[in-house]
């Protein structure tokens, strides 16, 4: 994940955040505002308190109405910037709002009231602070205008008692910036290090399943390896015994690979092995039915719920199939083109079944078939539960 790509992702986090966390906060914003109108009202009036007021709650009601759509659509929006602009105009509105209800109300109170309005507005600008800490603009809009103002307004009057309000909202200014920009970092820094820890397990994840794919997959003809082939077939008949079903294997052999390869050499040998695996492929049509490369020019199928009669009615198709490709063959004594010979062994587990010797059994039924001549098909001897007593030729 590059740069931008990560700077692009915590800045929609950010925003996220904003709109996620808690959607009352517009209307928590309400509390300091009728508290400081139940302070003021006795001295600037009913009509210009409520004004004020009905202001300040039609701000924070539209800002609660927008946050409660928005955060519902936010997980299909593309806009972040617009929901960020939107977002920071709604504070810069409510901070604005305060800041020019301070300075409409303070010359009308006693300094012991300026004092406890302006103490009333700064408190919850902490609280502010953390609500708004995933977003700067959001914050500044809303901090500056609401102690700012006031702030402009006390070095204005430029009397002592102003003066040290002056100059303690400086100070308080400062304190507040230098908290929100090390809590800014910190939520950053800490939303782009759990966004990298999730692409970093994913690509993990990703490596994993190549590696694991690498690790079952034949490279050259992309069917199931030696390796997987195992553990499918230990899976398999273990199945068919807690079933009750049988279990079908086929061994298939190139017959004169050896003189293929020497002929023509190893690229066209590569080629071959690919075209057979390729029809093999084509000819299952059950998903359950496995294809994997054994070893060599020996490949092997899977055939879990198939019984003997199933199991050399697919063999067959088989050599009928690699047949009609007609792989040139100049070097075969059977043929002008490629064939292949096939052992075919089937089984019905019981407790005693061994999977070493089901496969021994199509391998030696592939044996018997390369023996006697190839390009014919072989059926094993008794197995545990198989449904035939002797090697017999098809």
């Amino acid at each position: 994940m590059n740069t931008a790509s990560v700077s692009n992702r915590v800045f929609q986090e950010q925003i996220t955040l904003l709109y996620t966390t808690s959607p009352v906060r517009p209307l928590l914003h309400l509390i300091p505002g009728i508290i400081i109108y139940w302070m003021v009202v006795d001295f600037t009036g009913e009509q210009p308190a409520r004004i004020w007021l009905a202001i300040l709650a039609g701000i924070n009601v539209i800002r609660f109405l927008h946050i409660c759509v928005s955060r519902n659509k936010i997980e299909s929006t593309s806009d972040f910037r617009k929901l960020s602009w939107q977002f920071a105009t709604g504070c810069g509105l409510v901070g604005f709002t305060y800041g020019t209800g301070l300075a409409w109300f303070m010359p009308l109170l006693p300094e012991i009231l300026q004092l406890a309005t302006l103490t009333v507005a700064i408190t919850v600008i902490p609280g502010a602070m953390v609500s708004f800490s995933s977003s700067k603009e959001s914050f500044f809009s809303y901090l500056y205008p609401k102690l700012g103002i006031p702030m402009l307004l006390c070095l204005g009057w430029g009397d002592t008692f102003h003066t040290y309000l002056f100059l303690f909202g400086v100070v308080y200014l400062i304190v507040i910036l230098t908290l929100f920009n090390w809590y800014y970092i910190t939520l950053t820094d800490s939303i782009r290090i759990r966004l990298q820890n999730f692409e970093l397990v994913e690509s993990l994840r990703e490596s994993n399943r190549q590696l694991s794919e690498l690790s079952t997959i034949d490279g050259l003809t992309g069917i199931a390896n030696r390796r997987h082939f195992d553990e499918l077939l230990e899976k398999e008949t273990m199945r068919a015994k807690r079933e009750g079903k049988p279990i079908s294997l086929l061994m298939l052999d190139i017959d004169f690979f050896k003189q293929y390869n020497d002929e023509y050499g190893h690229l066209k040998g590569d080629e071959c092995l690919q075209e057979i695996s390729q029809a093999l492929q084509q000819k299952i049509k059950r998903p359950g039915d496995i294809v994997a490369r054994y070893g060599g020019e020996e490949f092997c199928i899977i055939m879990p719920d198939t019984d003997q009669a199933g199991a050399l009615q697919l063999a067959q198709q088989i050599q009928d199939g690699i047949e009609q490709l007609r792989i040139y063959h100049g070097k075969s004594t059977l043929a002008s083109h490629v064939t292949v010979s096939i052992g075919v062994a089937t089984l019905l587990p019981t407790g005693k079944y061994n999977t070493r010797e089901f496969i021994n059994a199509a391998d030696t039924a592939l044996y018997a078939a390369k023996n006697e001549g190839r390009n014919m098909i072989k059926i094993a001897g008794a197995l545990p539960g198989t449904e035939s007593s002797e090697i017999l030729s098809v």
